[in-house]
């Protein structure tokens, strides 16, 4: 149990139960009063605990909603994107625990609701990686409320998850597959992004925000320092190394170059108008798989593309992760798309002329050889001229004898 002041006005620092609780002692801050709270120790602990375990009016007027707008505001000094994600997971919980209710007291919360919300994220389908995700801020939104008083204790639970919808495998394009989109693809300006995406595995964001201001001709360089979001809302790339200075191709040069004469303005190349075009993209790239008779992909497929087609083809791991992609180091690039990587280098050539180097020192060392035959007269040989042990005639004799 610890002190601290708030004004004059003295107050206790207690942990139950392994959670903290600060209550007021209701006594101006003096050495007299601190010694009497000591002296009555367990009397200030039963009052914190009796007050944990009581709900208060305010906890009990308390929504499901209002917690989680509270969580919302917090979050305001965070990228708009993450706001977005926090604001769409909040709506997915808040769905999941009321049910059929439009909305519910945070102290009812239990088990039962917390049941509701894998049923929920099961029969919505997520991947795992979703639940996991969905199962993090429920269980952060839940402490919040523990750190709040507006509930005793935590109803969350694991559960294990073994039908979730698995994570979607990355199928990339061929490079026959990418001719043949771009050449049935009719949009001038989708046709462009399709080549400049394919070929530097840029993001869609990364897509999207570039302006020709960003579009060095003169070294053939590309500077990537922003992403444009769905909303249309312009802020800094994904993470500190996605800021980077990426090689411009000839087939990237030229498709801009081509396009640069029927767009000359300073407003983003591919998104003048940004919700209108991310959203026409998606229509059309979903329109162009199917006129080409493929399977259904996202957009963001062109990044996996272009990292698969560079590592195939033997281009340098560090240039394609690092330099291309902005991954802040190969470990990333290693795991998500090692089984590109073929080799076919021949390893440890230096010993291949080792044995026969010391052919003759290994003649030596080696054992004589040993025919079956004398293997088999040996060990007769030996078996027949131990001694055979006394059998029971003999030992009668000797005792006769004695």
């Amino acid at each position: 149990m610890n002190f601290y002041t708030r004004g004059k006005m003295l107050y206790l620092d207690i942990s139950i139960n392994n959670r903290r609780v600060r209550q007021s002692t209701g006594l101006i801050d003096s050495k007299a009063n601190r010694a009497y709270c000591l002296k009555h120790k367990d009397l200030f602990l039963a009052q914190a605990k009796n007050k944990q375990n009581t709900p208060t009016q305010k906890s009990k007027k308390k929504l499901l909603s209002q917690v989680l707008q509270e969580l919302l505001s917090q979050a305001k000094g965070l990228k708009l994107t993450t706001q977005e994600g926090y604001k769409a997971a909040y709506n997915v919980i808040h769905r999941s625990l009321c049910g059929n209710k439009k909305d519910i007291k945070i102290h009812e919360l239990n088990a039962t609701h917390i049941a509701g919300f894998y049923d929920f994220c099961l029969e919505s389908d997520y991947s795992k990686s979703q639940i996991s995700k969905l199962c993090q801020i429920m269980r952060r939104v839940l402490n919040y409320c523990v750190e709040k008083s507006y509930i005793q204790k935590s109803p969350f639970y694991n559960q294990r998850i073994t039908t979730a919808t698995p994570k979607a495998e990355i199928k990339p394009f061929n490079l026959a597959e990418i001719q043949t989109l771009l050449q049935n693809c009719d949009n001038v300006r989708f046709k462009t992004y399709l080549i400049t995406a394919f070929f530097t595995g840029m993001r869609c964001g990364e897509m999207y925000a570039l302006k020709w201001q960003n579009i060095d001709f003169n070294n053939d360089e590309i500077h990537i320092n922003a992403t444009l979001s769905q909303q249309g809302y312009e802020q800094s790339p994904k993470t500190q190394s996605s800021k980077r200075i990426i090689d411009m191709l000839p087939i990237v040069k030229n498709a801009l170059l081509t396009y640069k004469t029927i767009h000359t303005n300073d407003s983003y190349i591919f998104a003048e108008n940004p919700k209108k075009n991310i959203r026409d993209d998606r229509q059309m790239w979903g329109k162009l798989l199917a006129k080409c008779g493929f399977e259904k992909r996202v957009l963001y497929n062109t990044r996996h593309t272009f990292a698969s087609i560079m590592l195939s083809k033997g281009e340098n791991p560090l240039w394609v992760g690092c330099k291309m992609l902005g991954h802040k180091d190969l470990s990333i690039t290693f795991e998500n798309y090692v089984r590109y990587i073929e080799i076919k280098e021949k390893r440890a050539g230096f010993l291949d002329n080792f044995l026969q180097e010391n052919a003759d020192s290994y003649v030596d060392c080696k054992p004589p050889k040993r025919s079956f035959e004398h293997f088999s007269l040996t060990q007769h040989k030996a078996k027949t001229s131990a001694p055979l042990p006394p059998s029971n005639l003999d030992q009668k004799k000797r005792s006769a004898n004695v």
